[in-house]
């Protein structure tokens, strides 16, 4: 959809920007009795678990964003660059303690450290892994199996057509309540902000292991 009004944009960022008004004005507080869980479940459903000897990025992230890398033989994925990929986009990268609850720090970073986007991976038969619909679940380092089966031809035709033919794409979906529970209505900037980081680490992975990568 083309939007060709920009007044409800700009009403959204004038009332939801930060001054030194808001923020000594604002009655908001944050209820810990009613933080959100960091990690989405799916309970009951298959799992299988991914490499953690996966290889790692050897070349430098700004290079591979900017595309000035020398042109590789383009590789074909299997599960354990499907490993690298996830892990460096949203993979768990240190956990801390503060009293008696944990908090896990992630490879790209977000607002208030609420992660609130999940990838998704809609794939169809690589090496190590069946054509199907799956969450990463970051905490045990594994895919979820939601769907059984190829379903790339049903999001070309939500989406990119060339969906129909990549190995694999990586969806990323919003828990809006988690960002929401302590940044309200600026969230909305924030989701896209965070995908955005996770979006330059996915394409710097992708170009420093020589495979093709379409947003």
């Amino acid at each position: 959809m083309v939007v060709t009004d920009s007044t409800s944009v700009k009403t959204y960022h004038e009332a939801t920007k930060h001054s030194e008004i808001s923020l000594r004005t604002s009655g908001h507080y944050l209820d810990w009795e009613n933080k959100p869980s960091p990690f989405k479940v799916y309970r009951n459903l298959p799992s299988i678990p991914l490499p953690r000897d996966f290889p790692h990025p050897q070349e430098p992230a700004l290079k591979a964003i900017r595309g000035e890398l020398p042109r590789k033989t383009m590789k074909k994925p299997d599960l354990a660059v499907l490993a690298e990929i996830l892990y460096f986009s949203g993979g768990l990268t240190r956990k801390m303690k503060f009293g008696s609850e944990p908090y896990y720090m992630r490879a790209a970073s977000a607002t208030g450290a609420l992660y609130p986007i999940e990838l998704y991976l809609v794939s169809g038969d690589i090496p190590g892994l069946k054509a199907g619909v799956y969450h990463f679940n970051p905490i045990d380092f594994a895919l979820v199996e939601l769907r059984k089966g190829d379903f790339r031809s049903d999001l070309a035709i939500a989406s990119e057509e060339s969906s129909a033919s990549s190995p694999f794409t990586i969806v990323m979906t919003s828990l809006a309540w988690r960002n929401a529970w302590k940044y309200e209505a600026r969230s909305y900037r924030h989701w896209f902000w965070d995908s955005g980081v996770i979006t330059g680490n996915l394409s710097a992975t992708c170009a420093s292991e020589g495979l093709n990568c379409k947003l």
